[in-house]
């Protein structure tokens, strides 16, 4: 029995030696590294958010990405869009819910602050009182895809915590950009028919107007209403130069 057993270990550790050597390190990665985590923080809806932390957040401060999803998903869909990026840049991401999967409260004033609003805080509250969490003051992002597009112009500009905005295939709600002057990017898909170049223009442009700005950059990539990886790491790439 012993000998059995024995053996039974051999062919064990062979298989798993095996594996070892099969399975892709980006599967390995993806699996004990890439999985977001889930937030404590909940809204009246009993929803929460996302996060994730690149293996390198303890050692210095570093850049915060608020992402905001877009119709019918959550936060979790931001941190697994933005994951692999994070790590290669290492950047920290915190995705918050909205309250309803229809979209998100956006204000139609100055300084309006909606529950909406009040939950992103509250998760980026929770996520700086984690142990060994810090975060680079001057880069601090906040990118909304499609409906979450006008929240992150909105939360930008009536809060001096973040330093840029993107609105990714959205637009913006008129009335409520704040006053807290800050850069934008705006980009969309050349064949994007729910937020098309033009009407991603006409929000750039009300932008700019409100902001008495002109360090606002607009882009179009190849595709439509999705995020690609040549937009998304150009979206980095001017974040963080």
């Amino acid at each position: 029995m012993r000998g059995k057993t024995i053996a039974l270990m051999a062919a064990l550790a062979g298989v798993l030696v095996a594996a070892a050597i099969i399975i892709p390190r980006d599967w390995v990665v993806s699996v004990f590294e890439g999985a977001p985590s889930s937030l404590q923080t909940t809204n009246s809806a009993g929803r929460r958010g996302a996060y994730y932390l690149p293996s390198s957040y303890a050692s210095r401060p570093l850049p915060l990405l608020v992402a905001l999803h877009g119709t019918g998903t959550g936060g979790d869909a931001m941190v697994r869009t933005f994951r692999k990026l994070a790590a290669e840049k290492e950047f920290i991401i915190v995705a918050p819910d909205s309250r309803s999967l229809d979209g998100w409260e956006v204000g139609n004033h100055r300084g309006e602050v909606t529950p909406d609003f009040e939950h992103a805080l509250a998760c980026i509250n929770e996520l700086e009182s984690m142990p060994n969490v810090r975060i680079d003051p001057t880069h601090v992002l906040v990118a909304g895809l499609s409906a979450g597009g006008s929240s992150a112009v909105y939360y930008a500009t009536n809060n001096d915590m973040f330093t840029a905005f993107a609105v990714l295939h959205g637009g913006v709600i008129h009335g409520s950009i704040g006053p807290h002057g800050v850069r934008g990017w705006f980009s969309t898909g050349e064949d994007d028919t729910v937020r098309s170049p033009a009407a991603v223009r006409a929000a750039e442009d009300y932008a700019s107007h409100e902001l008495l700005t002109e360090d606002l950059q607009m882009k179009t990539f190849p595709g439509g209403h999705a995020l690609t990886d040549t937009e998304m790491r150009a979206l980095v790439e001017w974040w963080l130069q």
